[in-house]
Order: structure tokens, then sequence, then C-alpha cells
């Protein structure tokens, strides 16, 4: 009975179903983390830990080594300060088209790692804000390149490299900016009491001197004329600005049929119009 209908409307919930069928597709993203080196006591690669923010969390994480501030020429050429065109894996493992690109004034280990006693041991969540990129003066950039036109979120991990103000936060404030937007300031970042308090991951839409934290969440980025997404951090407290992980997660591809799946719909489809047809010629309407 239901082959006689006219209406469009079975084709439809047909197609409706075989989307639904294929299954929603699913963003991957890219994170990268700064180590402080060649061996520094922010050297601390994640080795396939899952950790990330709430809501953001992955295995697969990009280490990128740069020498410390203070370090060697014959260092700084081994780790330089900044590069381009970095080729990266996504977090599913893969290599991405996507670049990655960075500036700086060099790394330093921040207090999440370096506060010893180490009771509990650094746990592989501290591990990822063990060693930062750090900048001063004119600010610091890391930068997504080759970008495909879309809404992106940015995630900025930080933590002070110092532990010097109460219970041992930073009273250090930095701004973070994409694509030179208005700057986001951060205030205070957990630090020396990183480890022992526990993990401490919070942010804010618009935090200040008094709000702690550990990442900074930019939603619906859009890549420039060039196709980058570009983080800026500068020191606004006239001492440094840090950035230990920088996480890109890309736009949900669009959900479609598989090829299998698509041909049954076609040849379902194609029946429906052949019944219709045959009625059509026999005054069954």
């Amino acid at each position: 009975m239901i082959l006689k209908s006219k209406s469009p409307l079975l084709v439809t919930a047909l197609f409706g179903g075989v989307i639904a069928a294929a299954g929603a597709a699913h963003a991957t993203s890219i994170g990268v983390q700064f180590l402080d080196s060649p061996n520094g006591e922010g050297d601390n690669p994640i080795n396939g830990s899952v950790v990330g923010a709430a809501g953001y969390t992955q295995s697969v994480w990009n280490g990128i080594k740069v020498a410390d501030h203070n370090a060697s020429t014959t260092a700084q050429t081994t780790y330089p300060w900044a590069a381009t065109g970095l080729a990266v894996k996504d977090s599913s493992g893969s290599t991405s088209p996507i670049t990655f690109s960075y500036s700086s004034a060099g790394t330093q280990a921040t207090t999440t790692y370096y506060e010893y006693p180490q009771t509990p041991p650094v746990t592989a969540q501290e591990k990822l804000l063990s060693g930062s990129l750090i900048s001063f003066g004119s600010g610091g950039t890391a930068e997504f390149g080759n970008l495909p036109t879309g809404s992106y979120t940015l995630v900025a991990y930080l933590a002070s490299q110092f532990g010097n103000g109460p219970n041992g936060t930073s009273g250090e404030v930095a701004g973070f900016s994409v694509n030179g937007g208005s700057a986001v300031q951060a205030g205070e970042q957990d630090g020396k009491d990183f480890t022992l308090g526990g993990d401490v991951f919070s942010t804010s839409s618009s935090p200040t001197s008094s709000t702690t934290v550990n990442y900074l969440v930019f939603q619906n980025v859009t890549p420039d004329s060039n196709g980058n997404i570009t983080l800026n951090f500068k020191d606004i407290s006239g001492t440094a600005a840090s950035l230990d992980a920088v996480q890109l997660i890309e736009p949900a591809p669009a959900s479609t049929p598989e090829p299998a799946t698509l041909g049954l719909f076609l040849a379902g489809g194609l029946a429906l119009v052949v019944a219709k047809r045959r009625r059509s010629g026999s005054g069954n309407l």
C-alpha cells in the first residue's frame, strides 16, 4: 500500500536513513607541545598518553624542542627559537596537510615540573605543561598554516615558569590574541603548586589577574586570507609570556554515505520509480 503513494517523502525518508546509517564524521585535531631542550627539566614528551583540557583530550601530540633562552649558540642552532612550515601529525596519527610555525625567545621549564620533591611523581597531564615557549617584549607566535576554510577551535595551554605568587601561582599577566584580534588577558597561572594541588585545568571567558587559569579556548576562529590561524602571546606585566602547548580542532566534515550504502539507496529509489510508472500505466495511482 505504501508504494502507491505519489509523495516524495518516502524517498526523502530513505535518503535520510542512509545518511544516518553512514554515521556522522568526527573532527580531528592537531596538538603541539613545547619542550625545553636539550634535555632540560621541561623535556617531557607525552608519549601517547591521553591528555588535554576536558573535551579536548587526545593522545597524539607533536613535541617541538626549542633551546633554552640561556642556551649556547650551538644549542640554539640545533633547537631553533623559530621555525616555519613544520610537518605535523593529527590526532589520528596521520601526517596532516596543515603546517605549523612558531617564533619565540626560547623555552624554559615551568615550575609545574621542577617543584621538588615530586610527590606524587609528575603525571602525564602535568608533563603537557612542563616546558614553555617564552617571549619577551615584542611577543611570540604559534601559527597553523595551509588551512581550508571553515570554523576552528584553538586551545592555548599555559603555566607559569615562576611560582612566586600567592599559593604558588604567578601574578604575571600575558595577552593572547588570534589573527590580530583583541587580546585576552590571562592572569595567574598555576605554577609551583600545580603538582601538589592536583591537575587544575580551568578557563574563563574574561580572565583577570585574580583568575587562575591553565588554558584558554578560542572558538569559531577562521583562517586569514593566507590560510593561517596565528596565536600571538605577549608579556604585559613586564617579565615574560609563556605558552606550553597549543591545539587546533578542525571543523567536522559533512556526513556522507558510504559507496555501498549509497548504491542501495539508488537501487531502492529506482525500484520505486519503476513501480510508480507501472501503476500509472495500469490506472493505479
